[in-house]
């Protein structure tokens, strides 16, 4: 009990985070027998474990003689790191191809506490070191919570070893051993001609479709792609993921997670400091962005409110704001983001491709800005941001073509080969979000070159993408886009099924915001289907549902007038 006077401590912070923990087995042996050689094998190893932390964004907090313990923000960077290392010394040529068989690794994800040092304490760590106790010679041996996190969307398979006893660990930990699967890790190598669109297919077939056989996770959880993609703002503001995992695996809903941490907000208003507000309000901000827009706006508005210098809560706004084309009010945003003085190199140029998106049109000087945001992210080493930039570069430079008169037959499948050039590397090297919106715009590009059947396949592929993504925008603007190229196609009744079905998610899902979209696209396949009085019915619904600030497009004035509807 706290006595009089007495000034409350502030309760320690903790956070998620994934722990590799390694060792060699039988080290004191081999120094007793070889010490010149054994400091060797000890620097060799140091290297390579500093080599493979440094790859995938990792931190080595603490040393002890052949013993290191690393973090990284995400544990799929965690397994990635491992089989590095495992693969690193057993393809050497030196003293480690005879010690290899040696080196023993145990990986986690849980609770840890910073100390003032640099060194982290918890469970997290205590569990991680355990494992890597326990694992055999040559293994990497990892808890149930750290497979049930990688297991979709990494080269890892998992083999069930069953419950273990830690020393000192309370509860028993359910152990897999995790090893590189050879079907996932090849697949790329093993298919040069990846630019296809059936191979792109295949490649996510065996994605998604291989999930059940690798992932001891209940019925039907969360996709693993959806979870990295909604807290990657969170990795690359180095902002803590803990309660947004925790309840994203715990509930296998975005719905029920974003309540989850608002309501742990709430609950512990007067507990927590201003800064721990603000990591859980951007934890709950994050899963909320392509979620629930108009809760994500809140939160950050909360947090802008709080405080006005948090760069990461200032750009999501601006974010927002853009796909709104709200530029104004993104630019002014982007303006007091960019001036943060502790801003990473990484984070300044990913705020410049969202500046250079606000201050668009003219969209031929916005492409030429992007094209140079990503040579200076390549030159720097930030490969997945120089594809974003990339990317949009050709949305923009698409965007200008337009602005001055429609494009032709040659500049159209320059694009294509373009962004496709830029998937092609973004299959490997970006997040999944860039890499669905780069295969939109691939089809978009078939689109307007009139290619309907590729078109067609596309924008289902990416449907599929945005549905393991579990984003409901993405989801029911492909849903739209589908039904419109099998209109194009002449397939009245797929596509009359397919917008039907878009104008239900969009229900379902409270986005009201395409309507009258699809109550346009309607009204095209009723007239198509030579249903006049009914398609003149839904054309007169859509126009009355047109948003003000948008102009009634020609396509349907025209088809009005074809139509011989009347006003």
């Amino acid at each position: 009990m706290m006595q009089p006077g007495e000034e409350p401590q502030e309760r320690p912070l903790r956070r998620l985070t994934s722990v590799l923990a390694a060792d060699l087995c039988g080290y004191a042996a081999f120094v007793e027998k070889d010490e010149d050689n054994a400091i060797d094998l000890i620097g060799a190893l140091r290297g390579v474990v500093e080599t493979q932390t440094e790859k995938f964004r990792g931190r080595i907090f603490h040393i002890a003689a052949d013993g290191f313990l690393v973090e990284f923000p995400s544990a799929r960077d965690c397994l990635s790191a491992a089989f590095g290392i495992m693969a690193a010394i057993t393809d050497s040529k030196s003293t480690f191809f005879e010690n290899s068989a040696k080196l023993r690794i145990g990986l986690h994800v849980g609770d840890v506490v910073d100390q003032p040092d640099g060194d982290l304490l918890g469970h997290g760590v205590n569990v991680a070191a355990r494992l890597q106790q326990n694992a055999e010679p040559g293994q990497v041996l990892v808890s149930e919570h750290f497979a049930n996190l990688v297991a979709a969307a990494s080269d890892g398979q998992f083999t069930k070893k069953g419950a273990v006893q830690l020393k000192n660990i309370k509860e028993p930990i359910v152990t897999f051993e995790a090893s590189v699967d050879p079907k996932r890790s090849s697949l790329l190598d093993r298919m040069p001609w990846i630019k296809s669109v059936a191979a792109i297919m295949l490649l996510c077939a065996v994605l998604v479709g291989g999930y059940g056989a690798f992932a001891p996770t209940p019925a039907e959880p969360l996709d693993r792609r959806a979870i990295e993609s909604a807290t990657e703002v969170l990795v690359q503001s180095n902002l803590p993921v803990d309660a947004a995992i925790s309840a994203l695996i715990e509930t296998a809903s975005f719905d029920a997670a974003i309540q989850s941490i608002l309501d742990e907000v709430s609950a512990t208003r007067d507990d927590i400091s201003v800064q721990r507000r603000a990591e859980l309000l951007h934890q709950a901000g994050a899963l909320a962005f392509h979620h629930d827009r108009s809760t994500a706006q809140r939160v950050y508005r909360q947090i802008h409110a709080a405080l006005p210098d948090d760069w990461v809560a200032a750009l999501q706004l601006a974010r927002i704001h853009l796909d709104r084309s709200e530029r104004a009010e993104a630019a002014k945003l982007i303006e007091a983001a960019i001036t943060h003085p502790q801003l990473t190199n990484e984070q300044t140029l990913l705020i410049e491709i969202e500046q250079v998106r606000a201050n668009a049109p003219p969209y031929d000087r916005s492409a030429e800005a992007l094209s140079q945001i990503s040579k200076r992210a390549d030159a720097a080493g930030f490969t997945s941001v120089g594809l974003r930039a990339a990317s949009y570069a050709t949305t923009h430079e698409y965007a200008s073509i337009w602005a001055q008169r429609d494009p032709t037959e040659s500049e159209l499948n320059s694009l294509v080969m373009q962004i496709g050039d830029i998937i092609e590397r973004q299959v490997t090297s970006s997040s999944y979000g860039d890499l669905a919106r780069s295969y939109s715009l691939r089809a978009s590009l078939h689109f307007s070159l009139e290619d309907y059947a590729r078109a067609l396949t596309q924008y289902e592929a990416v449907a599929e993408m945005e549905e393991a993504l579990a984003r409901p925008h993405g989801q029911l603007r492909m849903l739209s886009n589908i039904a419109r190229a099998h209109l194009k196609l002449g397939n009245l009744r797929q596509a009359d099924k397919k917008n039907n079905e878009a104008i239900r998610f969009g229900v379902e899902q409270d986005l009201i915001m395409t309507a009258h979209f699809n109550m346009a696209l309607s009204a095209e396949i009723a007239i198509a289907s030579e249903k006049y009085k009914e398609g003149c019915a839904r054309l007169q619904e859509a126009k009355e549902a047109w948003p003000p600030s948008q102009d009634w497009p020609s396509y349907l004035v025209d088809l009005n007038r074809d139509a011989d509807c009347f006003q």
